[in-house]
């Protein structure tokens, strides 16, 4: 995953994974249980049980929407173009614009340990960040394996001409 300019991002994954699984449940379980519980049973206490589950979900897939990064975009030579994700046609809350590369004052290489799963082990990964100066917005511009993060931020930290710092993160 080397760094080539102008390099397209789309960090939006995750977060749309998760917000699909949220809208999936909500219409597959959630909403006809709710129909069923008030056509057939008439059971007011499983329409309400049902009802705060849905909420529940609903401000689960809230929380996700506004907390994590999730953008797509191009970084130029000269400037960052970035747009929020939308997901079924709602703008999330995110950087939005084109911002000059002298806005940002340097490439930060995060690597994030594996999760601890006898079952499932995982693998180290990265985030590659750039990191604006005050004021300015911190972009995540990509995730990836380990290795092939810290080669793509330190290729983005060559090509911009930024510094480029490593930090480790927990899971």
């Amino acid at each position: 995953m080397a760094a080539v300019l102008p390099y397209a991002f789309d960090t939006s994954r995750v977060v749309r994974t998760i917000l699909r699984g949220v809208a999936a449940l909500e219409l597959v379980a959630i909403v006809p249980g709710i129909v069923y519980s008030v056509v057939m049973s008439r059971g007011l206490l499983a329409v309400a049980l049902l009802a705060v589950c849905g909420l529940m979900l609903l401000a689960f897939g809230w929380i996700v929407a506004r907390s994590l990064d999730a953008s797509t975009g191009i970084v130029a030579a000269d400037s960052v173009a970035v747009e929020p994700m939308t997901f079924c046609g709602v703008r999330l809350p995110g950087p939005n614009g084109t911002f000059p590369i002298a806005s940002f004052r340097e490439v930060r290489v995060v690597q994030v340990s594996a999760r601890v799963d006898t079952v499932n082990p995982s693998t180290p990964s990265t985030r590659v960040y750039l990191v604006g100066h005050p004021g300015m917005p911190e972009l995540l511009i990509a995730r990836a394996e380990s290795d092939e993060g810290v080669v793509l931020g330190h290729d983005l930290s060559t090509a911009l001409r930024l510094p480029c710092t490593e930090s480790s993160a927990p899971y």
